[in-house]
């Protein structure tokens, strides 16, 4: 039980700082290069699969689930969905 509310608060973090990032915000970034390039890979990612988790290739599957999802398919999925954009 302890490990699912750690992977859920993960989730939960993952899906805050996309939000973040995703808000448009003007303003002068307080992420780093590579944290903008992680966001932006993830973005390509959930364009390409309309945040769909069985249309992402397996190695940006590990890349999400290593990444953004903090080492959960179940926080990855929910990131992912959380950044597509709706058709």
């Amino acid at each position: 039980m302890k490990q699912r509310t750690g992977t859920l608060l993960s989730g939960m973090a993952a899906v805050v700082a996309a939000s973040v990032v995703l808000s448009g915000c003007q303003a002068k970034s307080d992420f780093s290069a590579e944290q903008q390039e992680t966001m932006g890979k993830a973005q390509s990612i959930a364009a390409y699969s309309n945040g769909d988790w069985a249309k992402v290739k397996p190695e940006d599957k590990t890349f999400l689930i290593s990444g953004p999802g903090s080492g959960s398919e179940s926080s990855a999925k929910m990131f992912l969905s959380s950044i597509a954009k709706p058709k």
